[in-house]
């Protein structure tokens, strides 16, 4: 059948579609797709999150195990010369008291001579402790009285308070009977200068001032007795700053070591924003191209149900067109000799009754209104041939209502329209008279108490635009949708084929005609757009 052109160039059309689209995954599997990268790339955050922080973790323990070493071998050196000082201040002050003693015991020393020889040996001051304890010092007064060796006991000290060491030895000059004992004493501020600044403070201090050290502490808790060579690692904040505190057994104290943390917690912030911004992007492009792919698949499962539904009517008509060819050949020859027999019943029975001539006509209507359901269904089935040529659209619709004007006094229908200016359209002249005929004369069938009929003529961007609104009754939503369907009618008599018809018409001139209601109003609104003519 010639009507299968038409599909065939929507169905030539669908395949201009690219062939890449039918191979994508559905919206559904594209999210997926998109949540496993957004996964991923959690993971993967991760990973860098656990890279970098065992980076940081490695770099403040062997940095902390340096601090540890350095402070060790401080506190080694300053016990080891502290030592070191001592037993040669022993030694010295030693050797100095026993000479005192030496001198003493030939003939008893007397607080000038002490106090001369203290000054010509450097010394602090010498204390002679006879017998009884009757003390001998030079200078005087340099040590308290009541600093004796029965109190102090014998050997090296050192008197922090009076910066100096004494050392007493026991005395066994023939004067004291070996009861005495002598004290001499030396001065310790350059040794407690030198203790200070190779001290473990010290050395604390220098180290603190170190960039990338926040603090270096020496801490005594029974808590961090547990704490092995293994240095432990814990953030805390520092007048709001980051910082890595690295905890490490030093003999029976903890080193508590602090580095700074800024340049760690940048780095995770970076990371953060980076990834936050990734994943944004990254969620915002698979929701963009998921609901892309969703629209395209749902255009495209539109288009699959237009075309079975096309194919399946094309089936249906092809079916239909085989059936109207049969029917037209069935049933016209019989309506033929029956519309003969009545006419020659009218003309030659002229004895009939008023009663019986009212039949013969009704027979007569009924088999022209037959007549006109098998052309119809002929011209429904049959194929569209345009003889396309310019045509005044505004001409036509004037004729059209020309042509029903009585009827629409007679219903009380008021037609009003621009028809002034002249409009023009490529299309079939005959086939376009038949359209709005249609149109128009259902227009006004639906209007049998009187009512409205308004046509309108648009013409821009090289097409023309027929809009005919009317009054008429309510079709429900269902109803609606099936309006241009074939054998669908609201109507009491007629087959259903007239929009049908038109709709058909109006699409082998590349148109296209729609139909709107408002329930409210109960108006119609049907709008054709064709092509302009050049």
């Amino acid at each position: 059948m010639a009507f299968l052109d038409h599909s065939e160039a929507h169905n030539s059309q669908d395949r201009k579609i690219p062939a890449l689209f039918h191979y994508l995954p559905g919206w559904k599997g594209n999210l997926f797709l998109f949540i496993l990268l957004i996964l991923c790339s959690l993971g993967y955050f991760y990973y860098q999150m656990v890279l970098v922080n065992k980076s940081f973790q490695k770099y403040s323990s062997e940095l902390a195990i340096i601090v540890s070493g350095v402070v060790r071998l401080n506190i080694e050196t300053t016990v080891l010369s502290q030592q070191s000082v001592e037993e040669i201040m022993e030694i010295f002050l030693g050797n100095s008291a026993d000479f005192v003693g030496y001198l003493d015991a030939i003939e008893p020393l007397s607080t000038p001579e002490i106090t001369a020889f203290s000054e010509e040996a450097r010394l602090a001051g010498i204390r002679l402790v006879r017998d009884r304890e009757i003390i001998v010092d030079g200078p005087v007064g340099w040590l308290p009285e009541d600093y004796l060796c029965s109190k102090v006991g014998v050997g090296l000290q050192h008197l922090a308070d009076q910066h100096m060491y004494t050392l007493s030895i026991p005395s066994f000059s023939n004067s004291d009977n070996g009861n005495g004992c002598i004290v001499i004493g030396m001065p310790a501020n350059r040794i407690e200068e030198l203790r200070e600044k190779s001290g473990l403070d010290t050395l604390i201090s220098s180290l603190t001032g170190l960039p990338g050290i926040e603090h270096i502490r020496i801490v005594s808790e029974k808590e961090d007795a547990r704490l092995n060579d293994k240095p432990t690692i814990k953030m805390v904040a520092v007048d709001r700053n980051p910082v890595a505190e690295t905890r490490l057994s030093l003999g029976d104290d903890t080193l508590i070591v602090g580095f700074d943390a800024r340049r760690f917690s940048k780095r995770i912030k970076v990371l953060r924003r980076e990834f936050f911004l990734f994943i944004t992007v990254l969620g915002m492009l698979g929701s963009f191209f998921s609901w892309l792919l969703y629209r395209y698949q749902a255009a495209e499962k539109r288009r699959t149900r237009d075309f079975e539904r096309r194919l399946a009517r094309q089936h249906e008509e092809a079916s239909l067109g085989r059936a109207a060819a049969t029917i037209a050949h069935e049933v016209r020859n019989p309506l033929n000799a029956i519309s003969i027999g009545l006419q020659r019943l009218q003309l030659e029975a002229a004895a009939l009754s008023p009663e019986h001539h009212q039949l013969l006509h009704s027979m007569e209507t009924a088999v022209q209104r037959t007549n006109r359901i098998v052309s119809d269904l002929q011209k429904y089935t049959r194929a569209v041939v345009l003889n396309e040529q310019k045509v005044n659209i505004t001409e036509i619709l004037k004729s059209v209502v020309t042509l029903y004007d009585q009827q629409c006094r007679d219903q009380g229908v008021e037609i009003t329209g621009n028809f002034e200016s002249n409009i023009f359209v490529k299309g079939d002249p005959e086939l376009l008279g038949q359209v709005f005929e249609n149109l128009v004369k259902n227009a006004i069938e639906a209007q049998p108490d009187g009512g409205f009929l308004q046509a309108q003529l648009l013409s821009e961007n090289e097409q023309v635009t027929v809009v005919l609104k009317n009054r008429g009754v309510t079709v429900s939503d269902m109803d609606f949708d099936k309006i241009t369907e074939p054998y669908f009618t609201t109507k009491t008599k007629g087959c259903g084929l007239g929009l049908a018809i038109s709709k058909r018409i109006v699409e082998a001139h590349d148109g296209r005609m729609v139909i709107e209601t408002d329930v409210n109003n109960a108006t119609f609104i049907v709008t054709v757009q064709l092509r302009a003519a050049d």
